[in-house]
């Protein structure tokens, strides 16, 4: 993917600790142009990592970027899904309409397993999709399985 010099500014200046402005915001928002899906996340905190002075947000903030990303998708047909991780209800809530099972070992994390911490197996996360207020879960193409057997 290539990313023009302006975004690849916005990010030098974003990860030496300068927030990008809302005109920046709103420039790495529309791009790309088009996607089939977004999927947003919150980094597991890295006491190593460049930007371990800002801790990890919280599962709100998310939520906010993931409504952030919901609004400036409307326009986009090519984008069919919006993931939130780690799946929480809060950014089902905000616009996103995936989530992704984990459990085990994550190269991203700190935990040597995630089951019961962060990671959701597929029960949990049918449930939370439930929960969020989604009937349906799509399977294959034009193909969908009901979520209330997955709830009871």
């Amino acid at each position: 993917m290539r990313v023009n010099e302006e975004i690849k500014c916005i990010l030098d200046q974003a990860q030496g600790g300068r927030p990008p402005s809302q005109q920046e915001c709103a420039l790495l928002l529309s791009f790309p142009e088009s996607s089939a899906e977004a999927a947003l996340m919150r980094r597991v905190y890295m006491p190593s990592s460049p930007l371990a002075a800002y801790g990890q947000i919280t599962e709100l903030r998310l939520a906010q970027v993931v409504a952030a990303v919901t609004l400036a998708t409307l326009d986009c047909p090519e984008t069919r899904s919006i993931a939130v991780h780690e799946p929480n209800l809060l950014g089902l809530s905000a616009g996103a309409n995936t989530i992704y099972a984990e459990t085990r070992a994550n190269p991203r994390d700190i935990e040597e397993n995630t089951t019961g911490h962060r990671g959701r197996d597929i029960g949990e996360c049918k449930k939370m999709l439930y929960e969020a207020g989604f009937q349906d879960l799509l399977v294959a193409p034009e193909k969908h399985r009901s979520l209330r057997e997955s709830y009871r």
